[in-house]
């Protein structure tokens, strides 16, 4: 999840405009509604968020109580959760990392290294696909 928001803030960083703002909000469960809604309302100005875990849905359970502010919410993560929200507009995209293919060069890579004494490759690097409304449904044939 470091990585993730690092990547995040670079890209942001290597703008010629630098006239973005990012905070970093982290909670821990129990106390995720009330401490989500307390950093919304401190910070009227937030135009949007970006979620680096699957669990976007829960933000955007919080957000879609106020349709009146529109803020783009990005996640990551095709769960049935995710989609519902990204279905109702209130995700504006989510980032699909294809854990099934993953899960597949890994396999393949220990197979290969114990039959064939192939050298595992110490980072392998992977597309990731942009799912917003138009393209979810091509996820799912």
């Amino acid at each position: 999840m470091q990585e993730k928001e690092k990547g995040f803030r670079d890209y942001f960083e290597n703008l010629e405009s630098k006239k973005f703002e990012i905070k970093t909000f982290k909670v821990k469960h129990p106390q995720f509604k009330s401490t989500l809604k307390e950093f919304l309302d401190a910070n009227p100005k937030i135009e949007g968020l970006f979620v680096t875990t699957s669990k976007a849905y829960q933000v955007a359970k919080i957000i879609a109580k106020n349709p009146e502010k529109k803020i783009a919410l990005v996640g990551y993560d095709l769960l049935e959760n995710n989609l519902e929200y990204l279905n109702n507009k209130t995700i504006d995209f989510l980032i699909h990392q294809n854990p099934k293919r993953q899960a597949y060069l890994g396999t393949t890579s220990l197979i290969e290294h114990f039959i064939f004494e192939k050298e595992i490759s110490p980072e392998k690097l992977l597309p990731i696909d942009i799912v917003n409304t138009e393209n979810a449904k091509d996820y799912f044939l």
